[in-house]
């Protein structure tokens, strides 16, 4: 991990410092992982009371919403992405979550509203290692058709608008800090960082 910018207050920048060694000997331990909830989940949660301690609870409240509402979009983003993206611009082909036959909200959506027609082609298609060009189109148009796209899309700026305020409730943080924070945002938000 880089420096952190002087702005960020020293005992948090002492924290952050513990939390990215801890994640690192995560993804070290475990070797590459595509998920960062997958890391996340394997961090010791018995370390991060300690990581924690002195921060004001407002201060930490704040960055745990800001975190949740962030990380949330974000992976609905990448479940969007990995659906609809472009292979040039993520890294992966698009549609390879369908070929994986992933569960996400995207396709419980689509279920929601969908015909037995189109019912049937997801459960006919969805999970397929050998799907096709043909069957990717084929799962697009029942989540388009559904609208499963545009809510998956407004549940991602709603996440955005919520991590925003969580933000700005965030007691204490340098506007540059807080800029750099909200920037995160952004680029999750419309997708402009697309990880592997």
């Amino acid at each position: 991990m880089g420096e952190l910018p002087p702005i960020v207050p020293a005992a948090l920048r002492r924290r952050m410092v513990a939390l990215a060694a801890e994640i690192g000997a995560v993804v070290e331990f475990y070797g590459h992982v595509d998920d960062v909830t997958e890391v996340l989940g394997r961090i010791d949660v018995f370390v991060l009371p300690s990581w924690m301690e002195g921060t004001p609870l407002s201060l930490l409240e704040a960055l745990s919403a800001y975190g949740l509402a962030l990380g949330e979009a974000f992976q609905l983003r990448d479940d969007l992405l990995g659906v609809f993206g472009d292979a040039a611009l993520t890294g992966k082909p698009a549609g390879d979550d369908l070929r994986e036959g992933k569960r996400t909200l995207l396709v419980a959506l689509a279920l929601e509203e969908a015909s037995a027609e189109q019912s049937s082609t997801v459960a006919t298609l969805l999970g397929r290692a050998d799907l096709d060009d043909a069957g990717v189109a084929a799962l697009r148009a029942v989540l388009t058709s559904t609208g499963a796209d545009r809510k998956v899309e407004q549940h991602v700026t709603e996440g955005a608008a919520a991590a925003r305020a969580a933000l700005e409730r965030a007691p204490g943080l340098d506007t540059e800090f807080r800029q750099a924070l909200n920037d995160l945002v952004v680029h999750r938000h419309t997708g402009l960082h697309c990880f592997n």
